[in-house]
């Protein structure tokens, strides 16, 4: 693959990421990023020869790898990885929320994927329970789908009034509302 389709790929890849990032309100920190990183983000390369690598590195020393030629699957590793940090993040700031940490955790990341890509969200459930068959274990958690809808803690900016007719929501914007749902009382 020459320079500049590894270029465009990679170009293409972090469009989409941004895109996903912002209608998930990742924070900088939380977001999937390209180059080699430490601390627990995965790293993430497009390859010479096409292939797309996630890498996790400690201490300098690479310490997991996997690779797919598929950017669909490489988008589920990153947003896997950066649901995760961002549905912990989320309970702890949810301290008082009924049940335990991990299940409430789980159900946040599923969430989170699920407004994504529904079937990302089926994936997560999925491993969750290969999991459980692999170790014949009932303490693996699962997620439940479909999950509850996606809210946030900050309330919708208001839109100042209208000169005019209203112009036309991006795709963008549409999906900015949907994931703005409130989780009905229970």
């Amino acid at each position: 693959m020459g320079t500049t389709a590894r270029e465009r790929m990679q170009a293409s890849l972090e469009t989409e990421i941004e895109r996903m990032s912002s209608a998930l309100r990742l924070t900088p920190y939380q977001r999937p990023r390209f180059g080699r990183l430490e601390g627990g983000a995965p790293a993430m390369a497009v390859g010479l020869d096409g292939v797309l690598h996630q890498q996790y590195f400690e201490r300098g020393e690479l310490v997991f790898e996997r690779q797919t030629r598929d950017p669909d699957e490489f988008l589920y590793w990153a947003f896997e990885a950066a649901t995760q940090n961002a549905a912990y993040l989320w309970v702890c700031d949810h301290p008082g929320d009924p049940g335990r940490r991990h299940e409430r955790e789980l159900a946040r990341q599923a969430t989170l994927l699920h407004a994504l890509h529904p079937h990302w969200a089926e994936r997560l459930r999925d491993d969750g329970l290969q999991a459980r068959r692999e170790r014949n274990d009932d303490g693996v958690l699962v997620a439940e789908l479909p999950p509850a809808p996606l809210h946030f803690d900050d309330p919708e900016p208001e839109d100042p009034e209208p000169d005019g007719p209203e112009p036309e929501a991006s795709a963008l914007q549409r999906l900015v509302r949907r994931l703005r749902w409130r989780r009905p009382p229970r």
